[in-house]
């Protein structure tokens, strides 16, 4: 009976010891948890110590969760730099911490058995490592201390380069602004304005140029009936110029700012903003055919004052478009029309003169007008023969002087000292050749 007594007791006593013996076994050691940390911390630190404040396992003998509250410390093993600035190629790099600085560590450890291993989870109080920068081999290219010798000499030789640079693109800028203002000294020069698919041709003429860099010009639009002036500037290199002003009103809009610049030695490109937004091209007329142009239109002018002189009749055409159901132009079809002038008196010293138009209906107007260098203009103001007995509406006729012949557009006013200012007029056109 003893016998039996003694077994059960001993049985007990295995039971009750033998899972407190292995539960004080299933916790990692602070060695074993410092190896731990050693993986979870930056390269560059090493754990210096380690010490567990309290430990509770909230898993099960089984399956062990260790909960550990934890003091550490970790040392840097190499000092620790932090970016500046870059220059060039160049990082400029300045000491953030030396080696062998110490930093401690509060917080939380959780280990987990997997597969006979221990796995560690960390859980800082604070960000201990956080602004300690990194060693400098870190940094790719070259790198330099901030205030050091070598950073002194990159920055005399970055600068050395960015004066290069500047001077270099100077000069650029003056020998383009240079360019421009012999090109723009020859008076004209053509191009084209587009937007998507549409494309606008045009001219400009009678250019002149300051001392200040500043030009003005008579800009035509070749395909949308108007002349206008323009005022434009020489700076950094580029041109731009402004159409300000309508001297012949069409369906070109106004105050379209133009900024091109150089892209060979007779052309420019650019864009235009402000009134909408597009693409533009010029190139200038080499000086030989500016010349040729100017005696043409010079020879112009002189033939057309001798008709004046004269009194000689020319045969006119008057193109307008078909505006029934139009709600904007250009549109429809156009109807030509032939009338003859004939020119009456001329004053060559006003250059005023006077005379009549004669159409297919029988209708005869008398006509007034005056040359101003290559444009002419005339309007009618009284009617000699009606054979309709329609009220007459009188209209004025602003052209531009060629070399053989004038073109222009018809104003639905008789008004020859400003722009049109009816804009359903400006698609009407006329034209005349030279006896």
């Amino acid at each position: 009976m003893k016998a039996t007594i003694s077994g059960i007791l001993l049985a007990l006593a295995l039971v009750v010891v033998g899972p407190i013996k292995g539960q004080a076994q299933e916790a990692p050691t602070e060695a074993q948890v410092a190896e731990g940390l050693s993986f979870e911390i930056p390269a560059i630190w090493s754990v210096e110590s380690l010490t567990i404040q309290a430990t509770q396992n909230v898993g099960s003998i089984v399956d062990p969760d260790i909960r550990m509250r934890i003091r550490a410390t970790a040392r840097l093993q190499q000092a620790t730099f932090g970016f500046v600035s870059q220059i060039d190629d160049v990082t400029v790099l300045a000491p953030v911490l030396p080696e062998g600085h110490v930093v401690e560590l509060f917080g939380f450890a959780s280990a987990r058995l997997y597969r006979g291993e221990w796995e560690y989870s960390f859980d800082f109080q604070g960000s201990p490592f956080e602004g300690s920068g990194a060693p400098r081999s870190s940094f790719s290219g070259r790198t330099v201390l901030r205030d050091s010798h070598e950073h002194r000499a990159v920055i005399a030789e970055a600068e050395a380069r960015q004066r290069s640079a500047r001077e270099a693109q100077q000069a650029a800028i003056d020998r383009d602004s240079a360019r421009l203002r012999h090109l723009l000294g020859r008076g004209e020069f053509r191009g084209e304005s587009s937007q998507g698919g549409s494309v606008w041709p045009f001219e400009v003429v009678d250019v002149v140029l300051d001392a200040n860099d500043r030009f003005t010009g008579q800009l035509t639009w070749l395909t949308l009936s108007s002349v206008q002036r323009i005022n434009g500037i020489i700076t950094n290199g580029m041109m731009i110029f402004e159409n300000v002003e309508d001297i012949q009103r069409g369906d070109a809009v106004l105050n379209c700012v133009y900024r091109l610049a150089l892209d060979g030695r007779e052309t420019a490109l650019g864009g235009f903003s402000d009134c909408a937004q597009g693409l533009v091209q010029v190139a200038f007329y080499p000086e030989e055919v500016i010349a040729e142009r100017r005696a043409r239109r010079a020879a112009g002018i002189v033939i057309l004052r001798d008709a004046l002189a004269a009194g000689a009749a020319v045969q006119a055409r008057y193109d307008e478009p078909d505006r029934w159901g139009c709600a904007r132009l250009p549109c429809g079809k156009r109807t030509v029309s032939e009338f003859t002038i004939t020119f009456e008196t001329f004053d060559p010293n006003d250059n005023l003169f006077s005379g009549e138009s004669l159409w297919s209906s029988g209708s005869r107007y008398a006509i007034e007008g005056r040359i101003d260098g290559e444009t002419i203009a005339f309007r009618e103001t009284d009617i000699r023969e009606n054979p309709s007995n329609r009220a007459p509406e009188f209209q004025s006729y602003h052209g531009r002087i060629g070399a053989e012949s004038v073109t222009g557009i018809v104003c639905r006013d008789a008004v020859i000292d400003a722009p049109c200012r009816d804009p359903y007029a400006t698609d009407t056109r006329f034209s005349f050749a030279f006896p």
